[in-house]
């Protein structure tokens, strides 16, 4: 009588290793009733199943994949009436398989994340090095979260230099799992990433997630001052202050012969950029300036300060009067 065995051995492709925690099923491919059910565990790795019909096609399906690595393709097999053999399609049934075995071999999961400040969702390696070649973004904090948003699972501290691409670490991932990439820490100049949610499995192996951070808009921030007639103009002090603030961003003085009675805040306060505020922070939320003009002795403000702007600079605008008794 000939022997209708098939054995079956999990593997990893990183070092050929054995490889528990899969489960698989066989099934008749012409007659789903006759099926077969592989049951895993933390120490399998290698099953063995008799009784199969010769000259009959099975599918040798992966069931349940063991955390971080890519479910297996299916394997159509069939064992030979005339020696018992077993042969699969992935060589065209051409090759008798060592030992009546099977060999599936997993991929770990290959998922990486890079920040740009390109919106996108996913990046190609030919992109990266092309297109969007000008766009990394150095110096944030990304984590992954499991689904519920809480449970940490890894955190990357992003390089200081560009071309950087990082890989989500694999054995924390599960087939079929959903997961949440986040920015931790914010690099100075952007507004913080929106939270990215990916299925592992929905994208192909060898993904490269984008957490996007969009540039902030800066401007510069100058004053405007005017004498009324009959003047005689002294030196004057601005405060810059940050609504809600007590303490002043950065102050500056108008000298009494400036000719246009225009000058600008240098822009060395913490928050500023290359001279220039940011108008929003981190979050999106609008920052809001106010310009404060110290008392001057012998004068009075006949105009209020006002604020106009366009799109690279905020005017603080006031008009003053000497006293009269």
């Amino acid at each position: 009588n000939t022997q209708t065995l098939v054995n079956v051995s999990k593997k990893t492709s990183v070092s050929g290793d054995a490889l528990t925690g899969a489960a698989f099923t066989i099934v008749n491919t012409t007659d789903s009733a006759e099926s077969y059910t592989l049951t895993g565990s933390a120490i399998t790795s290698d099953w063995a199943q008799y009784g199969l019909t010769p000259d009959t096609f099975y599918l040798l399906t992966e069931t349940v994949t063991p955390a971080g690595y890519m479910t297996a393709a299916p394997v159509t097999f069939k064992i030979s009436s005339a020696n018992g053999q077993v042969y699969v399609s992935t060589d065209g049934y051409a090759s008798a398989q060592a030992d009546h075995r099977i060999n599936i071999v997993n991929e770990p999961i290959d998922l990486k994340v890079v920040k740009l400040s390109a919106n996108l969702r996913t990046v190609t390696a030919a992109e990266l090095s092309g297109t969007y070649a000008d766009s990394f973004v150095t110096g944030a904090k990304l984590a992954l979260y499991a689904a519920d948003g809480v449970t940490l699972l890894q955190t990357v501290t992003a390089s200081t230099l560009d071309g950087t691409v990082y890989d989500l670490d694999y054995t924390k991932l599960v087939m079929g799992q959903s997961y949440i990439l986040k920015e931790l820490v914010t690099p100075a100049g952007y507004r913080t990433a929106v939270p990215l949610t990916f299925t592992v499995g929905a994208d192909p192996s060898g993904t490269i997630y984008v957490l996007y951070d969009s540039p902030l808009q800066y401007k510069i921030i100058e004053v405007q001052k005017t004498w009324a007639s009959g003047s005689s103009p002294v030196a004057v002090t601005f405060d810059l202050y940050r609504a809600g603030e007590a303490t002043p961003l950065e102050s500056i003085v108008l000298t009494a012969d400036d000719s246009d009675g225009k000058i600008a805040f240098a822009g060395t306060a913490a928050i500023c950029v290359d001279g220039k505020y940011p108008t929003a922070d981190a979050t999106g939320a609008a920052i809001t300036y106010t310009v404060v003009e110290r008392p001057i002795f012998g004068y009075y403000v006949t105009s209020p300060m006002a604020y106009t702007e366009d799109a690279s600079t905020l005017l603080a605008a006031i008009s003053n009067a000497p006293t009269t008794v």
